[in-house]
């Protein structure tokens, strides 16, 4: 039988040992988190005040926001968030003027580059859509007056992945609009400035 005085030593023995394996096993839980950083876009970061409304039957797309992300590797993860507010301030050619419905449309990509399009037929060459955020869109109705927009979309960096320069790539939001009333192609649609952005939280694998 073990005397008070060894069984004291024994237990603070056992203490020490367990502390300093603790200690061991939550540096190595540290070691494996991944690192976890934050871009977003300044406040009135928008690229445009306005935006061409087309007739439908052709759309032309124009970058409301860029956002550059920096030093990815495979395995990388990041989600991505948007909000823009658009106002429909335009008429259909009647007498008197008056105001319909506008079908606002819009896109969350990744591309290695920086694109910024206004206008364009295409997308930028080689993007790639940031799900669930593909080409969709609803109308602002004269009503409504304002369209608010929130994309929410996330991907992870793989073999596939088109990375630019140092390994980043940009993400961008993309809109275009259109309507079938006469008299609306060619006018525009006012994006509201500081009433949005483009931000991104990146989870970088661990090493």
């Amino acid at each position: 039988m073990l005397s008070r005085r060894a069984t004291l030593a024994f237990l603070g023995t056992s203490a020490v040992t367990a502390l300093q394996e603790g200690s061991a096993s939550a540096d190595d839980a540290k070691s494996l988190r991944p690192g976890i950083e934050h871009y977003a876009t300044p406040p009135g970061g928008e690229l445009v005040k306005e935006f061409t409304l087309t007739d439908g039957k052709s759309y032309r797309y124009t970058s409301l926001y860029t956002l550059r992300i920096p030093d990815l590797a495979i395995g990388d993860v990041l989600q991505a968030h948007c909000q823009i507010q658009i106002a429909n301030n335009v008429f259909r050619a009647s007498t008197p003027p008056r105001p319909d419905n506008v079908q606002l449309s819009h896109a969350m990509l990744m591309h290695p580059a920086e694109e910024r399009l206004i206008d364009a037929e295409k997308f930028p060459p080689n993007s790639a859509i940031v799900m669930p955020c593909p080409p969709a869109g609803e109308n602002i109705t004269p009503a409504a007056h304002y369209g608010f927009r929130t994309l929410v979309g996330s991907a992870q960096v793989t073999r596939q992945t088109k990375l630019g320069k140092g390994g980043g790539l940009w993400l961008s939001v993309v809109v275009c609009a259109a309507s079938d009333a006469m008299g609306f192609a060619g006018q525009k649609l006012d994006v509201l400035q500081g009433y949005g952005g483009l931000s991104a939280v990146v989870f970088r694998k661990p090493a």
